[in-house]
């Protein structure tokens, strides 16, 4: 049976029929989803429960390749789906669409977004370290509460963009444009902001500590009570 034809059955047999194959790697390149109800659905590696034991070991590491062992979903349709609390652990999405989709909660680590059309996603509250978002259309996207620690994000357009309370901690975004996004109380503490836009944007009580802001914009941005600390910044950097 094809693996969407299996999905369509919906997401209680996919993911019974996912644990008695956990040695198939479902293939959903190019899957017709749209409009689908996909709550809590199992997108993760065959590897899953192995990698969240290897994860918990104390004093752990090590970050294996999800993106080896991740699900395809390259140029997927899943418009309007909702994905809330599923599992998209090194999920290959890349050119996806997924305009208008409910993401949150997911745990998508190591997933690859790339050039995929994100306008108006909901990843609220969403797990996604070491994601990778190079060049996808992120228009309307609300990435509040969402944790997207060691995340790429190179060159982004992440303007206007709710992302309060986003945890960016080592993520980069070189060369992104976050003018007047609303950045209060995010993590960006090591993150890489080297000729980062943030023009305009609400960043109070932002944690920039022993971050790379050399030649970012910060003109007119709100920044009361923000931290510094630590913050490489130089003759370029133009302040608020």
């Amino acid at each position: 049976m094809e693996h969407e034809t299996v999905l369509k059955l919906g997401v209680e047999c996919w993911n019974v029929w996912r644990e008695k194959n956990p040695e198939i790697r479902p293939d959903l390149d190019g899957a017709d989803l749209r409009n689908t109800d996909l709550k809590g659905a199992n997108f993760g590696p065959a590897a899953d429960t192995a990698l969240h034991d290897l994860s918990a070991m104390p004093g752990n590491t090590a970050k294996p390749d999800l993106a080896r062992m991740g699900m395809r979903l390259e140029g997927a349709d899943l418009c309007c789906a909702d994905l809330t609390g599923a599992c998209l652990l090194g999920a290959r999405l890349s050119g996806a669409k997924l305009r208008n989709t409910v993401l949150a909660g997911v745990n998508a680590t190591g997933a690859d977004f790339m050039e995929a059309d994100l306008s108006n996603a909901d990843f609220r509250g969403a797990t996604l370290a070491r994601a990778v978002f190079n060049d996808a259309i992120l228009n309307g996207a609300d990435f509040a509460n969402a944790m997207l620690r060691d995340a790429h994000l190179f060159g982004a357009n992440l303007r206007g963009l709710n992302l309060a309370g986003v945890d960016l901690g080592g993520a980069a975004l070189t060369d992104a444009n976050l003018s007047g996004a609303c950045l209060k109380g995010a993590n960006l503490s090591g993150a890489l902001l080297i000729d980062t836009n943030l023009r305009d944007a609400d960043l109070d009580g932002a944690n920039f500590s022993g971050a790379d802001l050399r030649g970012a914009v910060l003109a007119d941005a709100r920044t009361d009570g923000a931290n510094f600390e630590g913050a490489l910044r130089d003759e370029t950097t133009v302040e608020c």
